[in-house]
């Protein structure tokens, strides 16, 4: 089934993704668990603050991180961006890595999950 997003035009898809970025960034940083809404000395970030962050990260993810992980498609002669695209883009910052790393390994087992769950349902059916 086709999605909202895929009848966007093409001018709208950049502004369209810039704010689900930001709508994400908010969230991780109001994240109360995370405690990332506060900076060493406790107060929160201001929402000029946030902006800021947003567009930093913004910029980074299209003039850093897209570009690297397209070369890694390429490199690898592939049509589509995969995981270890993303791990390699991660290897330079270890906490990044281990995140990526962690949520890397749980999609894994996720899928692993449901193809064992297809192969349940499909002996049943026998």
């Amino acid at each position: 089934m086709a999605s909202q997003d895929d009848f966007e035009s093409q001018a709208d898809r950049p502004t369209l993704a810039k704010q689900h970025l930001s709508a994400a960034v908010v969230a991780a940083l109001e994240e109360p668990e995370n405690d990332a809404t506060t900076t060493a000395d406790g107060p929160p970030l201001s929402k000029e603050a946030m902006q800021q962050i947003t567009e930093l990260v913004w910029d980074w993810t299209t003039t850093a991180l897209a570009p690297d992980l397209e070369a890694f498609m390429r490199h690898s002669k592939r049509s589509t961006i995969g995981v270890e695209d993303v791990q390699l883009a991660a290897r330079k910052n270890a906490r990044t890595r281990q995140l990526v790393d962690g949520e890397a390994s749980r999609l894994k087992e996720q899928k692993q999950a449901a193809r064992e769950a297809k192969a349940r349902r499909g002996e049943r059916d026998d």
